[in-house]
């Protein structure tokens, strides 16, 4: 699959999304594949992404050879990727924003900063959908354009669609768009072309589901899982699995949907799902609600399961995996080679298991450690597991033959990153004068520069990793080198206040460097600042190339709470392609990725200065200096005033007022032991509900913590904790199937109303005083003698608080 440029499109945002968590990286490595049409295969599609955060790196698996042909330095550890067919895109949570690869090239082009740190992402057709966690708006971006176009037009198109806090977004089979909202009580599905204005909507009652959610759409239906209960919501109801299961509730794996190709056999769009537990895997009929045993005796952390290729594939941190296919295996062939096979047989990846029968086949990988926690990695018809710890990769669908050949990525990647052999040489010349370099002082920091892109060389004893990050306070010393290019000139100290004029290294014009061709073109830097940890997150587009002299590197700078005057990077030799980094304050060599991280931002009411270096062959270039002031946050909260309140079927305890007033507050559960359990949940004006937000059974005092803050955009700062109890439990008086009989003057319904320990009254009677007694069990009251509807009556009481039922 080539990677073409796609026609222009109207934005999906007026379509379907799917959502995943990604994650980001700073410069590439490229290897050449063998000379086989295996190899040549797949070099210009996404292939299939894999992680390791040992690296750390991200790389891309040939799997028609099962081998790594590209890896990509990252930032930080713990990538997140979502990938589909040539689009990639990873996220850094830390910093909060986006990335786009070019898979044609395994290439960094782009950030983009998100709504929020746990926004989730979707990749439908060729846009990006972006859905806060928040709650807001969703948003698309074209993902031809993520972090190329201009500001403007690169944030994407606003919908009207808002699915609230903590929703849910994944794929249907066919790409479409799929959610699950608890703030509208619906799930939502549009498939591509149909406007998500347009989205089917199916009311669901999701205020049992407390927990974390997992969702997966099949070709019809759907399920939806609570994490912590086990329950699993479908079509038909609620599927207790928690009980089906033994007990066993806790680390269930819901199957993750994965878009069908138009090969898939036509009874793989079956209507049931896939759930791991530790200990088997049960198939759930979204028809019946029939549970099925699939597979057992596994000890383990499951990993979400998957439908890819027409099979079902399953597996366990204990090493054990479990596939089950459409068609014949022998058919679908299981050689090494191949794309699809099956699980069955030995490798070096793999131990066959007992055999297959109708409910799958069971094998164990090699080399899995007990600390594993795999996960896997799907693109079109392929499968690869991943344990992104290690960076350990098995080919499922090559009876699970071991991908690890990241060691070879990195010792061979400049060499297979040259474009001729000429320019290889001319790489390795480089390398070995600047291996010979005497640096006179430890604030000269070379970054050797491959001929088609830049990573950074550190001093002796440190880790050749990504985005290099060093301190230093003077400029760097010469070191006999010859004259560098002309580089932005000194900038004047700064005042004790310093202004955006007193500061900058003024960029110098794109011209003539002294190797010939112009610098790069500097792009406007965005600074966010998140107060609540003190980092800010730079970003910005690519530099422009001017034509002769593509863009290699980029240094981002720190310049300090006090914006130290700094020392423009250089390159050495024209027309080498080493570089002296700049100095002054914190740098962080960063190859081609455009995000930074600076943390330590946290002196309130300072002035910070940052500073993006961009270089190629003729030379050095800066960005103007981008200027952030932690504003000061908040004081403690001294009043939380609120009460009791009767709303529909329940009784809660409801925020009326906070003094002093912010922007807005965040608030967290208490459990019975004072300790803060749950997500930190926020609100913006007063008359909320906080039970609502943020969890906690029924029957139970609800006791919070909250702080006031500061808005988001001004940092999010936050004030001291101050604690609050509710005067009285909350408690539901909601009944399911509530009936009453007028020919034996019956009431029932299926349970009692959940509130646990708190102890519930139950009266029934007539407004005629027709029957006066009554006796009643957990299901049903009767009265002494038959009431007409109308003038019977079913009451509920828990200490001061009830509710009563009519008949009608």
């Amino acid at each position: 699959m080539e990677a073409t440029r796609p026609a222009r499109r109207s934005s999906w945002i007026q379509a379907a999304g799917v959502a995943a968590v990604v994650a980001a990286f700073i410069a590439v490595a490229v290897i050449a594949a063998p000379d086989t049409t295996a190899a040549r295969n797949m070099i210009n599609d996404a292939g299939v992404w894999v992680t390791n955060d040992t690296i750390p790196a991200v790389g891309r698996v040939n799997t028609e050879i099962n081998e790594l042909n590209s890896v990509v330095p990252t930032p930080v550890e713990s990538a997140e990727l979502v990938q589909s067919g040539r689009w990639v895109v990873s996220v850094d949570r830390d910093a909060g924003t986006v990335t786009r690869i070019e898979a044609s090239t395994a290439r960094p082009v782009g950030s983009l900063a998100l709504p929020d740190s746990g926004a989730t992402l979707a990749i439908v057709g060729d846009e990006l959908v972006i859905a806060p966690r928040l709650g807001g708006a969703l948003r698309s971006v074209p993902l031809e354009t993520l972090g190329v176009a201009r500001e403007s037009s690169a944030r994407g198109i606003r919908s009207d669609l808002d699915l609230g806090r903590d929703a849910v977004v994944t794929n249907t089979p066919t790409g479409g768009f799929f959610a699950v909202s608890r703030a509208l009580g619906a799930v939502l599905r549009a498939e591509l072309g149909t406007p998500v204005a347009e989205a089917d909507r199916v009311s669901v009652d999701l205020r049992a589901v407390s927990g974390a959610m997992q969702a997966a759409a099949t070709s019809i239906g759907w399920a939806i899982l609570d994490v912590e209960s086990g329950d699993l919501v479908t079509p038909g109801g609620v599927v207790e699995l928690g009980k089906a299961s033994g007990g066993r509730a806790a680390g269930m794996a819901l199957q993750e949907t994965a878009v069908l190709t138009a090969a898939e056999p036509d009874e793989w769009t079956r209507e049931s799902v896939l759930v791991a537990t530790r200990v088997e895997l049960l198939e759930v009929d979204l028809r019946t609600n029939r549970v099925s045993v699939l597979s057992g005796g596994h000890d383990g952390v499951p990993v979400r399961p998957v439908s890819v290729g027409g099979c079902d594939f399953a597996a366990w941190s204990d090493g054990s995996v479990w596939q089950r296919c459409a068609e014949d295996e022998s058919a679908r062939g299981s050689d090494a080679g191949t794309g699809s096979g099956s699980a069955e047989g030995s490798s070096a990846g793999s131990t066959a298991g007992s055999g297959a029968d109708s409910t799958g086949r069971v094998s164990t990988l090699a080399g899995m450690g007990n600390a594993a926690r795999p996960v896997f990695r799907t693109n079109a018809d392929r499968v690869l597991l991943n344990d992104p710890a290690s960076g350990q990769v098995w080919a499922v669908q090559s009876a699970g033959a071991l991908v690890d050949n990241w060691s070879d990525e990195e010792r061979d990647d400049a060499a297979h990153l040259a474009d001729g052999a000429a320019d290889a040489a001319e790489g390795e010349d480089s390398e070995d004068s600047d291996d010979s370099a005497d640096p006179s002082g430890p604030d000269e920091v070379p970054v050797a520069v491959p001929t088609e892109f830049a990573r950074p060389r550190v001093g002796p004893g440190q880790p050749a990793g990504a985005n290099t990050s060093f301190s230093t306070d003077a400029s760097p010393a010469g070191n006999g080198s010859p004259a560098t290019v002309p580089v932005p000139p000194s900038v004047p100290q700064p005042p004790a206040a310093p202004t955006p004029e007193a500061n900058d290294p003024t960029p110098p014009t794109p011209g003539d460097g002294e190797a010939g061709g112009t610098m790069p073109v500097p792009t406007p830097v965005t600074a966010g600042l998140d107060a609540r940890d003190h980092t800010v997150t730079l970003t910005w587009r690519p530099f422009g190339d001017t034509g002769d002299s593509p863009t290699l590197g980029y240094f981002a700078q720190s310049l300090g709470a006090d914006a130290a005057p700094p020392t423009a990077c250089a390159v050495l030799s024209p027309p080498s392609t080493d570089v002296r980094a700049p100095a002054g304050g914190e740098v962080r060599a960063l190859g081609l990725w455009t995000t930074a991280t600076f943390s330590g931002i946290a002196e309130e009411g300072a002035t910070y200065g940052f500073v993006v270096w961009g270089y190629n062959r003729a030379g050095c270039v800066a960005s103007e200096t981008v200027w952030v002031t932690p504003p000061v946050a908040p004081g403690a909260v001294t009043v939380i005033d609120g009460g009791m309140v009767d709303l529909g079927m329940e009784r809660e305890y409801r925020v009326a007022s906070v003094t002093p007033a912010a922007s807005r507050y965040e608030i967290q559960r208490m459990d019975g032991t004072g300790t803060p359990v749950g997500q930190i949940a926020e609100f913006t004006s007063v008359g909320i509900v906080p039970r609502t937000l943020t969890g906690g059974a029924f029957g139970e005092v609800y006791t919070f913590q909250l702080r006031a803050c500061n808005a988001l955009a001004d940092g999010g700062a936050c004030g001291p904790w101050i604690t609050k109890a509710a005067p009285e439990p909350s408690l539901t008086f909601a009944l399911k199937d509530l009936a009453y009989s007028p020919t034996t003057g019956t009431w029932t319904w299926a349970a009692m109303p959940d509130n646990g320990a708190a102890p519930m009254k139950v009266r029934c009677g007539s407004y005629s005083g027709q029957f006066v007694g009554y006796k009643f069990t957990s299901t049903s009251c009767t009265g002494d003698a038959a009431a007409p509807t109308g003038d019977a009556f079913l009451r509920f009481t828990s200490g001061v608080s009830s509710r009563q039922f009519d008949s009608k």
